[in-house]
């Protein structure tokens, strides 16, 4: 059984927590037990949100205080990148077909 106790201060998509976020996939892609709190529930919450994806980078990280459409004239390096709506908690992707950002998921 694996337990992960964690502080809620990190963002589940944020780099420092990358390695919380491969272990809690590895731990369901081979069906162990795992217990989890905190911080590393979030996690947990944020991997079942985005179906087990890999992750994503925000584009807008640590920039929340501005208004989130301004960056929607900012085009990805990557389809993993996303734009996080700060007051609703949507995730926007970028759909290369449309040249527009579009609702991915909610993460809370």
């Amino acid at each position: 059984m694996v337990f992960i106790l964690s502080d809620n201060s990190k963002l589940p998509w944020s780099r420092s927590n990358s390695k919380v976020l491969n272990l809690i996939r590895n731990c369901i892609q081979v069906n162990k037990p795992l217990f989890v709190t905190a911080g590393a529930a979030l996690s947990l919450v944020y991997l079942c949100a985005t179906n087990f994806d890999s992750d994503i980078k925000v584009i807008n990280e640590g920039l929340y205080t501005k208004n989130v459409k301004t960056f929607f004239d900012v085009k990805p390096n990557s389809l993993a990148e996303m734009i996080l709506d700060p007051k609703t908690g949507d995730l926007f992707e970028y759909n290369p077909r449309n040249a527009n950002w579009m609702p991915k998921f909610n993460s809370g």
